[in-house]
């Protein structure tokens, strides 16, 4: 991977998919900052990352909030000065076999569109 000394940031990088995300991009030598809304296991991937001898922080990120992006970013963009990559990887887990198409498809607009359309919207460069 071409990831050494990118800036990358990982919605849902807390567990699951965006956190063996975040390793490999770690491993790949990229400084990773995980986003997620919890913060809790967001903060012990980013240290079980730095142990392993990766570079890795973690930032609150509730990625349906167009307040929390700018927050994120405004702290990404003053740390690491810039952000060269970014993975919207966060989603909204339901059990969508027990629920109709509308109030699935209600869920899944709900949360998974914005926090994809905040995040190009907030991360791209103006």
């Amino acid at each position: 991977m071409r990831l050494r000394n990118k800036v990358a940031l990982i919605t849902g990088g807390a567990v699951g998919i965006g956190a063996e995300i975040a390793k490999r991009f770690a491993g790949g030598r990229a400084q990773v900052v995980i986003g997620d809304v919890n913060v809790v296991e967001a903060r012990t991937t980013s240290e079980s990352i730095r142990r392993s001898g990766g570079s890795a922080r973690s930032v609150p990120l509730d990625v349906t909030k167009e307040e929390s992006w700018k927050e994120a970013l405004d702290g990404i963009r003053t740390a690491e000065g810039r952000l060269d990559v970014l993975v919207n990887n966060a989603g909204i887990t339901t059990d969508f076999h027990h629920r109709d198409a509308a109030g699935g498809l209600r869920t899944h607009h709900g949360g998974q569109c914005p926090g994809v359309f905040l995040g190009i919207k907030h991360a791209l460069p103006s």
